[in-house]
């Protein structure tokens, strides 16, 4: 049949087959869309960045660290410092380079081991001498999924205490962890929050507070980047806060409506600087947007500087990727500079 089309398509009737091209483009399209976002971000490797395993509490998580490739005994020498009288340096030096989270964007692929090698965001944060952990979402479900209590984690690990012991001067997180992280955090109500908690810089890329302030799945054009984005949202979604009735999502009618009448914000929390890196399009819905101006109004100090809004591009900030890491190198160049007298 296609070689007779190929062959006498002099006399076919277009018009009668219009359909048959419509949907054969479309499906092209949809091909091409969907290449161009898992093939967009491959692995990065560079000759002054090491990657390894990182252990806390008998789990491994992605380690990024700054390293001399010309220098075979780099790693020795580098030990060897704080043995020596130059010791007080060499911990001030530590703790101004102190460790950075990066919690990335949902992994365009069910393969996280794919998205979490070779990060590029990772890659360029550890040229600046920070050595940077990944958390991928099943890292960081280590740290929510609950017993049917909803208190005690399965695996025993705390994501406060994670914090405080890995002691991390910033934490960069994308959208779909903002929730949950500050939830398990204390950051929203009236919880008690521990004090070096406060002690950590934040950068939030496509801030969203709540998941019920997305707008509804319904509304969105499917196939679009949000779209694709909020069913890998909601499937990972699915496996945080599982036994927690207050997530709204495995809990009843009644138990959703008390979740979003919850105060929102903390009223004991002064976090020590925040960072909202905003696209040109948003998937919040009219509250959302509200809840966030609210939120930055009582956390920001300084709007000009803390927060950078897209006026053109996308959500997905294609073809201004580097824009968004150039803000972020910005940001922990000035943490650096600025070291223990404000951010550390």
């Amino acid at each position: 049949m296609l070689i007779m089309i190929l062959f006498q398509w002099v006399q076919i009737d277009w018009i009668k087959w219009m359909p048959v091209e419509i949907a054969v483009l479309l499906g092209l399209i949809i091909i091409i869309r969907i290449m161009r976002r898992l093939t967009r971000w491959g692995p990065v490797r560079i000759s002054h960045v090491t990657e390894g395993l990182w252990d806390y509490s008998g789990k491994s998580f992605r380690i990024y660290k700054k390293s001399n490739p010309f220098e075979p005994e780099y790693q020795e020498k580098h030990k060897s410092i704080e043995k020596t009288e130059n010791n007080e340096i060499d911990s001030k030096e530590k703790k101004k380079n102190g460790k950075i989270l990066l919690i990335p964007p949902v992994p365009p692929t069910p393969n996280a081991k794919r998205f979490e090698k070779g990060n590029h965001v990772a890659t360029a944060i550890a040229m600046l001498g920070h050595d940077v952990i990944i958390l991928n979402p099943k890292n960081l479900q280590n740290f929510f999924m609950k017993h049917d209590n909803g208190h005690e984690s399965k695996s025993g690990l705390d994501f406060g205490r994670f914090l405080v012991d890995g002691d991390f001067s910033m934490v960069v997180l994308f959208d779909w962890a903002i929730y949950p992280v500050f939830k398990q955090l204390g950051f929203f109500g009236e919880h008690e929050v521990e004090k070096k908690l406060l002690d950590i810089s934040w950068i939030l890329i496509r801030p969203t507070l709540k998941w019920s302030d997305i707008k509804p799945i319904q509304k969105i054009i499917p196939f679009t980047d949000i779209w694709i984005y909020i069913l890998q949202f909601l499937g990972v979604r699915s496996k945080f806060f599982r036994n927690d009735a207050d997530d709204g999502e495995s809990g009843s009618k009644s138990e959703l409506k008390t979740e979003l009448k919850t105060e929102l914000f903390n009223n004991n929390v002064k976090f020590k600087k925040m960072v909202f890196i905003e696209p040109s399009r948003t998937w919040l819905s009219p509250t959302g947007i509200k809840n966030l101006q609210i939120f930055q109004e009582k956390y920001i100090n300084n709007p000009n500087e803390d927060i950078f809004q897209f006026k053109k591009g996308n959500w997905t900030f294609f073809r201004n990727e580097t824009i968004v890491l150039g803000i972020i190198i910005q940001k922990i160049i000035e943490m650096d500079k600025k070291g223990d007298s404000e951010f550390i």
